[in-house]
């Protein structure tokens, strides 16, 4: 199914042929998509990541394994979002939101997705967060570089919010979901 987006630039409108499945990497498409039109207010910033999350929270509860899979794509395509998407966000609103989705996404993932929680499952879970905070963290390091504006207090700040925000998440939810069970018949 092909939608048309159209966008108000400052001359004119400018339109955008999205291709959208229930995909995650037609969602990636889609953020790179709004990147090239202009900048995203903050509402519209929010209901797209968080649609992001809550879409690959639903795949992984009805269609296990697929949504813990989906993990690096999901924290690659929201952080892409909220760095390169929206310039109404000073750099530690983006940091302290950037955390706190990735914080409601494996929070999400753990209690929702499909399948027997045990110790193996949740190190399968821990293994794509990290691979997916990875490349998370390379960008949140190049959007702080790249932006001119902050001074280097608020630069640093949000450097250090984020890995400290993250740190948080993993003390107080490290077996968050442990013992649940969701299992249907066309999981397998």
């Amino acid at each position: 199914m092909t939608k048309q987006l159209t966008f108000k630039t400052e001359n004119n409108y400018e339109s955008y042929s999205i291709i959208t499945t229930l995909s995650l990497t037609h969602l990636l498409r889609l953020s790179i998509e709004f990147d090239k039109a202009k900048k995203m207010n903050t509402k519209k910033t929010i209901t797209l990541t968080i649609g992001i999350i809550i879409l690959n929270v639903l795949i992984g509860h009805f269609f296990a394994p697929n949504g813990i899979m989906f993990t690096p794509i999901v924290l690659l395509s929201i952080s892409s979002i909220i760095w390169f998407g929206n310039n109404n966000l000073t750099l530690i609103q983006k940091s302290i939101f950037l955390a706190a989705l990735i914080s409601f996404h494996d929070i999400g993932i753990k209690l929702f997705s499909g399948g027997r929680h045990d110790s193996q499952g949740l190190g399968w879970t821990h293994a794509m967060l990290l691979i997916g905070l990875i490349p998370t963290f390379v960008i949140l390091i190049g959007g702080i570089v790249k932006d001119k504006n902050e001074i280097r207090k608020n630069k640093w700040i949000a450097f250090l919010l984020f890995p400290i925000i993250i740190s948080i998440h993993f003390y107080l939810f490290l077996d968050l979901g442990i013992g649940r069970y969701y299992w249907y018949n066309w999981n397998g």
